[in-house]
């Protein structure tokens, strides 16, 4: 929809355009709407073009509206209303354009990504706006007298419901799809995004197609929907969201529209009514949930940020940063604290000053200054106190300490910041002992001291002095600035800081006006973005811009800025020079440029000719500046009248496009433009530059005046620098290469293997340093040396020599040298090269490369780019040790949160079954205590006179009630056993459980007039017989009681197959068969959700409630679950086909 990419000329041609096409969608996406209209064809329950109109004024703005009012004016002549057309065609446009309105005051985000957002849209734009249209379309109605006004109020609702669920439905997917429409998916996100819309619309057909079991077309199938919609908003966010209910809605209107689908009702009205509900359920529900979900997501990744910036910030600072809990261990530490104590922060956690301290007393003094913090709730300075170091010596403290407090305004950690200020001490106490030292000098020599003293006063003088010249010296220096006519300004990224009376007085300003504004303010428009780039990529280079004076007129100004420190950072100095008088200059330097052809012959490295092609091919030239001579060797007579001698200097491949290019030109005077070798009689080749413009003679000849440049030296100078790019390239290559390798050994092999190659040298060796020997680590395949050699100490070697001094050590003749070592003898070892591989200060080995050619040493940039690469080792070395350090902390964090989840989860699962728990014990066994103490308290009535038939009866009720009471009890206790209780499976006679079950429910059986049948042969299975006895008495005794009348059981078993199934469906190895042992009863059947909430603890079902289904199939469960198998139960919940209860246990071994 985005008509601005129209590409029409004319501004009034694009804006009709623009209109035509509004009202074409708008009158097509009516005409759909209007299929599904309640009154004369006008008034639609579903009302999409409301949606298309706010989408459009949204996104293109209120100057469309003509395009809205008319296809809302078509649409409506078209369905018959003539008369009130006009007033229906202005209510929807009012209703596009106030609604537009309303959502761009409050600020709407088309990614409807904040709650505010899909509230205001769900409020104003398908509540408030849709109120319009249907008052206005109503009242149209009922003037033109095709409403009876007696109806105006179900018409104005049924107008409104259509306009909201227009509003509602497509107004957000336009919205949303018009950012970005296309959208980078991994392929894994792809598939998932075709499977839900796959699921989506199965699901959709299955609720709103038709395609149901007729018993169940007024259940409640729609809300099926909602876990797809739930998940599209979860996983695709809100675009996936809208366009999930946008699809729903579609078919849900549809298969209404058609009569079928759970909303199908009297009259088609009442139905889509229904369906109103539904959906902007659905709508507002998914479009806030996907709200609420971006703006989590945003705030999770704001508070990771936070969190890691947090801790950048305490480990780079060099304070001892801590936190300790009320047990004195440590809960925070930055590296600092590390240091001192010679260990990681991951060790420091969870450990307190005791394991780290060998000074107890010092130890309890922290810790009562930790829980005097905490208990009085108040910060504490602690000005000296002293620790041992982890190297043993004593590190002074500056202390200060606070309390962290909790939600309740205690205090539950201490936290600590200590300055070191061991040095501050030392310097102290080495004053003080000064101090003594004079004192006794004072005893000893007094004249002495007071000779002293007076030095001493006369070096303060001098002091003074000094200190008074560098004030004047920065006087001085506030006055030339400010007396010089160039404009200084200091600025930081823009805005400035400081400038001088020079550049105030250039732009029309006072100085105190300058000051706080931005650069970009005193340059105009077409430069500002040019400056800012400057300022940005740290460009140092002169370059020229249009000033801006205070008054609003321009000059041109050349600029010229540095970094410099300033006041703690580092800051731009910039030196403006109004250049106006130079470029008046410049241009009068253009007008007498047709003079300076005159002076050709003194052109320093160039030639200025004059070159003419006549029809037949004659070529010659008019004229040659005396610099051709310089150029090619051949004098500038001798070539004017024939131009081949100095073609045929050209390198053939040259020629060949000089012709081409010369022929091109000629026919049609485009400008001459070439690059191309000459080959001089002295054997050198030489590059030159052509340009020229053509020009046509009355005679047809074709004339070019040009200049021909030598661009030699630049030609190297590329040369040079495509060498030094490739070289930056393969280093790129080879930095990353190194920087993802992990293996130590091995990221040094393919250290020193790179440097071989990119420096052409065939031997090369990586040592590193360890203890006061260097040991090689790594070396070329032709080196002379092994794995792990040791080079001792020794200042006259040249690796020594590098590591000693930190820069290279060069060697031209490694064999002329008198301190050479003798085992390069062997490999004629000439050149030797030794880089240091330098972190700050520290040297942590050496890159020796060697070569074996007399004659060729190492070359100036060689042995820079050797620099290069011994600084690109020690990079890559730390990142090494960088990298598997984080490594190890991200592990036991993963594992520490991992064990967290379980351990919250298993808390979880034990607080609901213990809620669960009690919900049993004080409803079960509330329903027999009824009974017993209601009768008990008739017997105990003292005017009570009972028959003893009628006391009899009283007393069997309250034994009744006990035995149910006693039982309830026994399934708990047998509940709590079977979780504790470990059992040996041993193999089962199944025949005599069943008979022993049967025995216990004889009275049952014989009470309901129990049919049973039993299998002729029973498999053999593992378990556990008292409890597969209690499975069985619960199935038996729940089949009886709530099955036919009479009770019709058909027991069985059969070996079904492997004991469990992978994720994928397959089969485990290796894993016994099952056995599956079932009843079949002939009762009423179960529910889908009466199914899942069999086997749950402590549950009880609805309509089919039994008693002891809520605890004694969880005993089932727990018990078949603890010898390996599963419970299972299936039911078509019709009369008379039963249930199916079943459970599975291991076969036996044969």
């Amino acid at each position: 929809m985005n008509m601005s990419k129209v590409k029409i000329k004319s501004p009034y041609l694009l804006y009709l355009a623009q209109l035509v096409i509004l009202a074409a969608v708008y009158f097509a996406v009516a005409k759909m709407g209007l299929s599904l209209a309640s009154f004369r064809g006008i008034v639609t329950l579903v009302w999409p073009p409301t949606g298309v109109a706010l989408a459009v004024l949204l996104l293109f703005g209120y100057r469309l509206w003509p395009g809205i009012a008319l296809g809302a004016l078509l649409v409506n002549l078209s369905a018959g209303a003539s008369l009130a057309a006009v007033g229906i065609a202005l209510g929807n446009t009012l209703e596009a354009v106030v609604g537009a309105f309303l959502l761009n005051r409050v600020g709407l985000r088309y990614t409807l990504e904040r709650l505010r957002d899909a509230l205001s849209m769900v409020f104003l734009g398908a509540m408030v706006s849709p109120t319009i249209s249907a008052a206005i379309g109503a009242a149209s109605l009922g003037l033109t007298g095709a409403m009876a006004w007696a109806n105006y109020g179900s018409v104005w609702w049924v107008w409104w419901l259509g306009d909201a669920m227009g509003a509602l439905v497509v107004a957000p997917v336009l919205l949303t799809w018009s950012r970005q429409p296309r959208l980078a998916l991994p392929l894994r996100q792809v598939v998932e995004a075709v499977g839900l819309l796959a699921a989506l619309v199965i699901a959709g057909e299955f609720v709103f197609g038709g395609f149901y079991i007729s018993q169940v077309a007024n259940y409640p199938l729609a809300y099926i929907i909602f876990p797809f919609v739930i998940w599209a908003a979860f996983r695709f966010g809100q675009r996936g969201a809208v366009t999930a209910t946008l699809v729903v809605a579609s078919l849900a209107v549809w298969g209404t529209a058609q009569g079928v689908g759970p909303f199908v009702q009297g009259t088609i009205e009442a139905s889509l009514l229904l369906f109103h509900g539904f959906v902007s359920t659905m709508a507002i529900t998914a479009m806030l949930l996907a709200a609420a979900l971006a703006e989590r997501n945003q705030a999770e990744e704001a508070l990771k940020e936070q969190r890691a910036f947090l801790r950048q910030v305490i480990d780079i600072n060099p304070h001892l940063i801590f936190a300790k809990d009320r047990a004195g261990r440590f809960t925070l530490a930055n590296q600092a604290v590390a240091d001192v104590f010679g260990t990681t922060i991951e060790e420091i956690l969870g450990k307190t000053d005791a394991d780290f301290n060998p000074e107890t007393a010092q130890n309890e003094h922290f810790r009562r200054d930790d829980l005097d913090v905490m208990n009085t709730l108040q910060e504490k300075f602690i000005t000296e106190e002293y620790i041992t170091d982890a190297a043993g010596r004593i590190r002074w403290l500056q202390t200060i300490k606070r309390p962290i407090l909790d939600n309740n305004g205690g205090a539950y950690q201490v936290l600590g910041v200590a300055t070191d200020i061991t040095a501050h001490r030392q310097a102290q106490e080495e004053l003080q002992r000064y101090k003594e030292y004079l004192e006794e000098l004072v005893k000893e020599r007094t004249l002495e001291l007071t000779e002293a003293v007076k030095q001493l006063e006369r070096e303060i003088t001098e002091r003074r002095q000094a200190e008074e010249s560098l004030r004047e010296s920065e006087e001085r220096f506030h006055r030339l600035s400010d007396a010089t006519f160039e404009g200084i300004v200091i600025h930081d990224q823009g805005q400035i800081l400081d400038a001088n009376q020079s550049f105030a007085l250039m732009v029309g300003y006072e100085p105190a006006e300058v000051k706080g504004k931005n650069v970009l303010g005193f340059a105009t428009p077409e430069y500002r973005d040019l400056i800012m780039q400057h300022v940005q990529s740290d460009y140092e280079k002169p370059y020229e811009v249009m000033g801006l004076k205070k008054d609003g007129s321009i000059f041109p100004a050349e600029i010229w800025a540095k970094i410099i420190p300033y006041q703690g950072r580092m800051v731009r100095v910039a030196a403006i020079r109004d250049i106006t008088e130079r470029k008046r200059t410049e241009e009068a330097l253009r007008t007498s440029e047709a003079r300076l052809r005159t002076i050709g012959d003194n052109l320093p490295g160039g030639v200025i000719y004059q070159y003419v092609l006549e029809p037949e091919g004659r070529h010659y030239f008019t004229y040659l500046s005396s610099g051709i001579e310089r150029l090619s060797g051949i004098p500038a007579q001798e070539a004017i009248p024939d131009a081949d001698k100095l073609h045929s200097l050209f390198l053939e491949e040259d020629r060949k496009r000089i012709q081409q290019a010369t022929l091109e030109s000629a026919a049609n005077l485009t400008l001459f433009d070439i690059e191309a070798r000459r080959r001089l009689p002295t054997g050198e080749i030489r590059w030159s530059h052509y340009r020229s413009a053509p020009r046509r003679l009355t005679n047809g000849a074709t004339v070019w005046d040009g200049v021909e440049l030598d661009i030699t030296e630049r030609k190297q100078a590329e040369e040079t620098l495509l060498r030094q790019n490739e070289f930056l390239e393969a280093l790129h290559q080879i930095t990353l290469d190194l920087l993802n390798r992990r293996e130590m050994d091995d990221l040094l092999q393919a250290l020193v293997d790179s440097a071989a190659t990119l420096l052409d040298a065939p031997y090369g060796e990586l040592m590193l340093k360890e203890g006061d020997e260097l040991v090689v680590r790594a070396f070329t395949q032709n080196q002379p040396f092994l794995l792990g050699d040791r080079i001792a100490r020794n200042e006259a070697l040249l690796s020594w020599q590098a590591h000693d001094t930190g820069q290279p050590a060069i060697l031209d003749n490694y064999s002329a040298w008198a301190d050479h070592r003798a085992i390069y003898n062997s490999i004629h070892l000439r050149a030797v090269a030794d880089f240091p591989i330098m972190i700050g200060q520290a040297c942590l080995g050496v890159l020796a490369l060697g070569r074996d050619e007399p004659d060729y040493p190492f070359k100036p940039e060689q042995i820079q780019k050797g620099v290069l690469l011994s600084q690109l080792a020690a990079l890559v070395l730390d990142n090494a040790n960088l990298y598997n350090a984080a490594l190890r902390e991200i592990t036991e964090r993963k594992q520490a949160e991992e064990m967290l989840r379980q351990q919250t989860a298993e808390l979880q699962l034990r607080n609901e079954e213990l809620d669960a728990f009690a919900h049993t014990v004080a409803h079960d066994l509330k329903v027999p205590l009824g009974p017993i103490t209601g009768y008990a308290d008739i017997l105990i009535e003292d005017d009570a006179v009972f028959t003893a038939k009628e006391r009899q009866k009283y007393l069997q009720i309250i034994a009744r009630s006990g035995r149910k009471m006693n039982s309830i009890i026994g399934e708990l206790l047998l509940l709590a056993s079977v979780r504790k209780k470990e059992v040996e499976p041993t193999p089962l006679n199944m025949a005599g459980i069943v008979a022993e079950a049967q025995q216990r429910l004889a009275h049952l059986i014989e009470e309901h007039q129990a049919e049973i049948i039993l299998p002729q042969v029973w498999p053999v299975a593992l378990g556990y017989a008292p409890w597969i006895e209690e499975v069985w008495a619960n199935y038996l005794s729940n089949a009886i009681k709530y099955g036919g009348r009479p009770p019709r059981l058909e027991l069985g078993a059969t070996v079904v197959g492997q004991a469990a199934s992978l994720p994928d469906g397959e089969a485990q190895p290796d894993s016994p068969p099952m056995v599956r042992f079932w009843v079949h009863d002939n009762g009423p059947g179960l529910s889908l959700a009466a199914q899942q909430q069999l086997f749950i603890p402590f549950t009880q079902l609805g309509q089919v409630r039994v008693e002891g289904q809520g605890l004694g199939l969880s005993i089932v469960r727990r018990i078949v679950e603890k010898l390996g198998g599963e419970v299972g139960v299936e039911s078509e919940g019709a009369p008379g086909q039963g249930s199916i209860f079943s459970f599975t246990l291991p076969q036996a071994p044969v």
